[in-house]
């Protein structure tokens, strides 16, 4: 088992959120695809926690897209957290402002087991945090459901 801020992640676990790395990016959030509130979702599945709200986000512009991070209401059950802890959400941004979501992960010992799952275009990927920095995702927050 793997274990990061008490949350015990089983191989069986890892394994299927490894499998989720390379599916195709759907706006429609329709599978074998995902948006990336869709993939986020299906990891807290994974996770154990899942009971969020499905979201679609197909027709959205980036500012709607923002807003509707903004003021959700399952926004209103996650608090934001100083330094990312397995399985937070981790709010992404172009500038100040999230329009875009993924999900911390330590999935193994190694540095290469630690990262985002996310779907963007074209696919979901495990990318670190410098990574994301690198590909231009300047607002970083991490959050965990109260």
């Amino acid at each position: 088992m793997s274990s990061h801020a008490g949350i015990e992640i089983t191989p069986e676990q890892v394994a299927a959120l490894q499998a989720l790395v390379g599916a195709p990016y759907d706006t429609r959030d329709v599978r074998p695809g995902f948006h990336c509130w869709g993939l986020f979702r299906e990891v807290q599945r994974i996770l154990g926690r899942g009971d969020l709200p499905e979201f679609e986000i197909a027709q959205m512009s980036a500012r709607a897209q923002a807003r509707a991070f903004a003021t959700a209401a399952e926004r209103r059950r996650w608090t934001r957290v100083p330094a990312p802890v397995q399985g937070c959400a981790v709010l992404m941004g172009r500038r100040d402002v999230p329009i875009h979501i993924g999900c911390y992960l330590k999935l193994g010992p190694l540095p290469g087991d630690i990262g985002i799952l996310h779907a963007a275009k074209p696919a979901a990927t495990f990318d670190n945090l410098s990574h994301l920095e690198f590909a231009g995702w300047r607002m970083i927050a991490f959050l965990t459901r109260a």
